[in-house]
């Protein structure tokens, strides 16, 4: 089974990627690095792109046969999403649908 991980160089995603992994699962995390960070990812095919881009999302749905999506890719950062909302709304929200709309 081929398992997409959003935000996978990140905390919570590296360490998911690394279960799937313990448990046999192809996975292909997709991150454009901008928070995450290579160094994190424990296997698996990275591939480095943005969830805003529809052109990068039907890529990486055209390159593989995937079969589930695991997302923890987000804007996170609870100080600066007071002093910008609209920039965590818009990003969130958008990467969210893009993702849905595959």
């Amino acid at each position: 089974m081929t398992v997409v991980v959003t935000g996978g160089a990140g905390y919570i995603g590296s360490h998911t990627v690394k279960e799937l992994l313990q448990r046999n699962y192809r996975v292909v995390i997709v991150d454009n690095l901008s928070t995450g960070h290579r160094e994190l990812v424990p296997g698996g095919e990275l591939v480095q792109a943005d969830l805003r881009s529809q052109e990068d999302l039907k890529k990486v749905f055209q390159a593989y046969p995937v079969e589930a999506v695991l997302h923890f890719a987000a804007l996170i950062q609870v100080g600066e999403s007071y002093a910008d909302p609209q920039k965590y709304y818009l990003h969130n929200l958008f990467s969210s649908l893009n993702l849905l709309r595959g």
